[in-house]
């Protein structure tokens, strides 16, 4: 396995401990987004399960 890559800027630090390869830092670098999520997602509900682990990454760290 050449690259394993998982974590965002929120768990960057354990998805390092857990042997990632490649971890998005986006966030940590750049700071938020200053486009809403519902941008992207218009279709997006509040309390959608399909979309909430999706977007978990971003929420947690706004």
């Amino acid at each position: 396995l050449e690259a394993l890559s998982m974590g965002m800027s929120g768990d960057f630090e354990i998805a390092i401990e857990e042997g990632a390869t490649v971890v998005r830092v986006g966030q940590a670098i750049f700071g938020a987004r200053s486009t809403p999520d519902s941008h992207y997602w218009p279709e997006a509900e509040e309390g959608d399960p399909t979309m909430s682990a999706a977007r978990s990454g971003l929420q947690d760290e706004r």
